[in-house]
């Protein structure tokens, strides 16, 4: 599948903290890891006359990194953002096109017309928009920031051949291999776990670009670093992006990743 949209646009009234809620519903409610980027114009001066009129009526998005289904995705925002607060878009350039409730919600919305390519365009300027990423991580505890990109079932120590739990769906399965997918026909989440605690719980520092660009010292995937810490979706591992000269902004996060671990370390003795 080539280009692909998911995402939600906002009503003026939905607050950032009412994106927070969705993320923590989802991970509440849902087995599938999704990540929720709430983006706004409101600190930017866009260049563009359309970027500009979607600042002045408050049009924001929320883009949507997830494999559930838009009827799912809909039933949590209708009770997290409220039923009419919303419209929910998933494309791509073959055959995919929902749109709830309508294309008429925009106008309706905001009283303007011009606003179409919120729905519609692949490519508007990703870099006119400040954003915030949330992590519905399914397993993490009430007490987990949705704000903190760790999943903590992915930290949990098996070596090969012991019982190892799905980070996904809890599905309890046996591998001679570092590295396996899940037996769940309806999940098969592949992961590498950890062979101890101590090395589960402890962040590592890998050299990163001054845009972001970056790979996981342990399995080698590369990623785009949007905070200081984030964690390895392939294997799991903690990674502290060491760099004094970057050119994106970075979320500040080290303090509560930190103290995350330090936790995970003492339940696990």
């Amino acid at each position: 599948m080539g280009n692909h949209i998911k995402r939600f646009i906002l009503a003026p009234c939905v607050s950032r903290d009412a994106v927070m809620a969705l993320a923590v519903r989802l991970r509440e409610e849902q087995r599938r890891l999704t990540t929720l980027t709430f983006c706004s114009l409101e600190d930017k001066q866009p260049r563009l006359e359309h970027a500009r009129l979607a600042k002045q009526v408050n049009a924001r998005k929320v883009e949507v990194e997830s494999a559930l289904l838009p009827d799912v995705l809909v039933r949590a925002a209708d009770a997290a953002l409220g039923a009419d607060n919303f419209l929910f878009r998933e494309k791509d350039d073959e055959s995919l096109a929902v749109c709830h409730p309508n294309a008429l919600w925009l106008r309706n919305t905001f009283g303007v017309d011009g606003l179409e390519w919120l729905i519609d365009n692949f490519f508007e300027d990703h870099a006119s928009w400040g954003s915030e990423r949330f992590y519905a991580l399914p397993g993490n505890p009430p007490s987990c920031d949705v704000t903190l990109p760790i999943h903590v079932n992915m930290l949990r120590p098996a070596r090969p051949g012991e019982p190892r739990a799905c980070p996904i769906c809890g599905q309890v399965y046996v591998s001679k291999f570092p590295r396996a997918q899940c037996r769940n026909t309806d999940c098969h989440f592949g992961y590498m776990p950890f062979e101890s605690a101590r090395e589960a719980y402890r962040i590592v520092t890998a050299k990163v670009g001054n845009t972001g660009w970056g790979s996981c010292p342990r399995c080698r995937k590369s990623r785009t670093f949007t905070a200081f810490v984030e964690q390895c979706q392939k294997c799991g591992q903690v990674i502290e992006a060491a760099n004094a000269n970057f050119t994106v902004d970075m979320k500040d996060n080290r303090t509560a990743a930190y103290s995350l671990m330090e936790e995970l370390q003492k339940q696990a003795g």
